[in-house]
């Protein structure tokens, strides 16, 4: 069988897009036959037209041959190179706000004590102040913007990355799709430059660091 070209594009798009499908594959978590029953339907949908699995399976094989070993390089070096921390005591307050409110949230949170720790995470249509201090809520509640819920006995697993992993597609999906197979809730996640932070309930701590430690056994 010779490979269609538009195919083997379409998978390799796919699976840039999906970089956790090689890992799977290269873990034996997944094999050939069953990554590309999975990709079928996108690849079909892309092409608009009716595709085999065996020239799906084709593709595969040849982007594992010619990607997988150093993508997983990287990202076997990223994560070798991470470090967490941890905090409990955390309260997230969810907002419905209005545009007009930014600037009333921005200043409470340029008010806060130091020591005190506060992240705002912003949604369209809805925001989370992730706090450890229990007068936020109050201080909110006085600039009259509305409070959807309070989520407490919350801890922040942060996740401190080295500098190559802004060049390395898939470590957030990596470590993300790792706390999704130990069961960790996660409630709210903050990403930047180089920590990714997963706002989870204290009593799932334990597992969060299973998934840590897991990934760093591979």
């Amino acid at each position: 069988m010779v490979l269609n070209m538009s195919i083997s594009k379409t998978v390799e798009e796919l699976v840039q897009e999906q970089p956790l499908l090689l890992w799977s594959i290269e873990a034996g978590v997944l094999n050939y036959s069953a990554a590309a029953e999975y990709l079928k339907p996108s690849i079909e949908r892309r092409l608009k037209k009716k595709v085999s699995s065996e020239s799906i399976l084709m593709g595969l094989r040849r982007i594992h041959l010619v990607h997988a070993k150093g993508l997983n390089e990287k990202l076997r070096a990223i994560i070798k190179q991470s470090r967490y921390t941890m905090e409990s005591g955390f309260t997230d307050i969810v907002l419905d706000y209005a545009l007009e409110d930014v600037p009333k949230i921005a200043r409470l949170v340029e008010k806060m004590e130091k020591g005190e720790n506060i992240s705002l995470i912003m949604g369209l249509m809805y925001a989370s102040v992730v706090t450890d201090s229990p007068e936020v809520a109050k201080e909110i509640g006085k600039l009259g913007i509305g409070i959807i819920d309070i989520i407490e006995g919350l801890a922040i697993f942060r996740i401190k990355l080295p500098k190559s992993a802004v060049e390395v597609p898939g470590v957030i999906a990596l470590f993300t799709s790792e706390f999704a197979k130990r069961g960790v809730n996660v409630i709210e996640l903050e990403s930047s430059y180089l920590e990714i932070g997963y706002v989870i309930k204290e009593d799932e701590i334990e597992k969060a660091l299973d998934a840590f430690r897991s990934l760093k056994t591979k």
